[in-house]
C-alpha cells in the first residue's frame, strides 16, 4: 500500500539505506501512452503525459505523470503546488519510480537527505539521479480535481563523499549488518560528508553496498549519483567474545500454567557473565527494552578493545527438539543457550495467573479506548474492544474451571 513520504529523518534514512540506487535506464514513452507501477503486489496505471523539463509543468489529470531524463548526475529538487500554495502534500500522493523499464516499474525512490551536521534534526531532502537516467513522476488524484503545478530543478553535484569520523572496529551483526532481503546492501549507522560542486559542505546516509566478511572490506557509498569506495575493518561477533555464561545460582525453569502459557519461573537473568578472547571477563547487567509489541532483554557490552556491542536474551520453544531454551545471542551468533526444566504451576500459582491475566485484559482495554475515541474509530470500535475483551475472558474462565474441577 502507497504511504506518503514520513517527515521523521529516522525513517528517510533507513529506507535510503533499504532501497537500491536507481539503475542507468533508457526508456521511451511518448504522450498518451500508459506505465503499469506495481506497489507491492497492487498495480496502479499511470498516463505519460509528456516529457519532463527542468521549470514547471502543469499535471491536470489523475493517475498521470512525466517522465524525466536527468541532464546530468546530483540532486534534484521537486516542488508541487496547486494555485501557488505548497499546501497539497497532504490531500494527495506522488512519487518517482526507481526501476523503470519497458513500460513496468515495481519500486518508489527514496528520498536522499542532507544535514549540516552529523545529527541534526532538520534536512533537506531531493531525488538523486544518475547522468541519463530515466523515470516517471506520477501523481495519483488531484485535490479538488484542480491541476497542479510540478516544478522541477537541478540542485546540485555530489563531488565527494567521505565517511565522518568511522569506527576504528565493526562487529557483524552487531554494529554493521548485510542486508538479508535486498544483498549486497549494508546497514550502517555511519554518516558521510559530502562535498557538492558549489563548495557547500553537509553530511548524509548515503546507499552503502558490499559484502561484509572479516577483515579490511572496501564497500561502496552511492549518493546523488556519486559513488565512491571505502575501507572499513570488520570482526565476527567470535573475535571479540568468546564466551557467555548464566549466573551459577541462576534457576531457568519454566512454569506451565491451566491456558497452556509458559513463562520463566525466575523471570529472565539480573546479569550475564562475558569471556573475551584476552581471557578477561565481565558481569554484565541485564536490562529490559520495551517495543512497541512487548519487552525484550538485552546486556550491553563493551570489550576490553573498547568496542560497544549488545547481547539480547530470548526464552521460547523449540518445536523441533520439544524444549524451552533459554538463548544469549547476537545477531545469527549463539553465545549461549541451555534447556529449561518445565514445572507444572499449581493450584494456588495458576487461580493468580488467572486473575492477573483478567486484570491485564481490563487495563489494557480501558487504556485502549481514549485512543479509539480520540482517533475517531467511533462506537462500533470501541463496543468491538469490550466485545474481544468480555470474549476473551470468557475463554480463560472456561479454561480455569476445566482445570479446578
Amino acid at each position: 500500500m502507497k504511504t506518503k513520504a514520513k517527515t521523521l529523518l529516522a525513517l528517510l534514512l533507513a529506507l535510503t539505506m533499504l532501497v537500491a540506487a536507481a539503475p542507468l535506464t533508457v526508456f521511451a514513452a511518448d504522450a498518451g501512452d500508459t506505465i503499469a507501477w506495481d506497489f507491492d503486489g497492487e498495480p496502479d496505471t499511470y498516463t505519460v503525459l509528456g516529457e519532463a523539463v527542468l521549470g514547471t509543468q502543469t499535471v491536470d489529470k489523475s493517475y498521470s505523470g512525466y517522465l524525466f531524463t536527468a541532464p546530468e548526475a546530483g540532486l534534484y529538487a521537486l516542488t508541487v503546488t496547486q494555485n501557488g500554495s505548497t499546501d497539497v502534500d497532504d490531500m494527495m500522493w506522488y512519487g518517482v519510480t526507481n526501476d523503470l523499464a519497458d513500460g513496468k516499474a515495481s519500486a518508489v525512490k527514496s528520498y536522499d537527505v542532507l544535514c549540516a551536521t552529523p545529527d541534526a534534526e532538520e534536512w533537506e531532502q531531493f531525488y538523486s539521479f544518475a547522468a541519463g537516467e530515466t523515470q516517471l513522476i506520477g501523481f495519483d488524484n488531484l485535490p479538488d480535481g484542480k491541476p497542479l503545478e510540478v516544478t522541477l530543478s537541478f540542485v546540485d553535484a555530489v563531488t565527494s563523499l567521505v565517511p565522518y569520523e568511522p569506527e576504528n572496529t565493526y562487529v557483524i551483526d552487531a554494529t554493521i549488518w548485510q542486508s538479508e532481503d535486498s544483498a549486497p546492501y549494508v546497514d550502517i549507522d555511519l554518516p558521510f560528508t559530502v562535498t557538492l560542486a558549489s563548495g557547500r559542505t553537509c553530511y548524509t546516509y548515503p546507499v552503502v553496498t558490499g559484502t561484509l566478511q572479516p577483515g579490511d572490506v572496501t564497500l561502496q557509498a552511492t549518493f546523488g549519483g556519486f559513488t565512491a569506495d571505502f575501507t572499513l575493518h570488520c570482526v565476527a561477533v567470535s573475535d571479540v567474545i568468546s564466551a557467555v555464561a548464566f549466573p551459577e545460582d541462576y534457576d531457568p525453569t519454566v512454569a506451565e500454567y491451566y491456558n497452556g502459557d509458559a513463562y520463566l519461573k525466575n523471570d529472565f537473568p539480573t546479569e550475564l557473565v562475558v569471556s573475551f578472547p584476552d581471557g578477561s571477563k565481565k558481569n554484565c547487567d541485564v536490562e529490559i527494552g520495551e517495543w512497541f509489541f512487548g519487552y525484550f532483554y538485552y546486556a550491553d557490552v563493551v570489550t576490553p578493545d573498547g568496542i560497544a556491542l549488545t547481547i539480547y536474551i530470548d526464552a521460547y520453544y523449540d518445536d523441533d527438539i520439544g524444549e524451552y531454551l533459554l538463548e544469549a545471542y547476537v545477531g545469527d551468533t549463539t553465545l549461549a543457550k541451555v534447556t529449561c526444566p518445565v514445572e507444572v504451576a499449581d493450584r494456588s500459582e495458576n487461580v493468580k495467573y488467572f486473575f492477573s491475566c483478567l486484570s491485564y485484559a481490563f487495563t489494557q482495554t480501558m487504556s485502549d479506548l481514549p485512543y479509539n475515541i480520540l482517533y475517531g474509530y467511533g462506537i462500533s470500535g470501541i463496543f468491538e474492544d469490550l466485545g474481544y475483551m468480555f470474549s476473551y475472558m470468557r475463554e480463560e474462565c472456561a479454561q480455569i474451571l476445566a482445570y479446578l474441577f
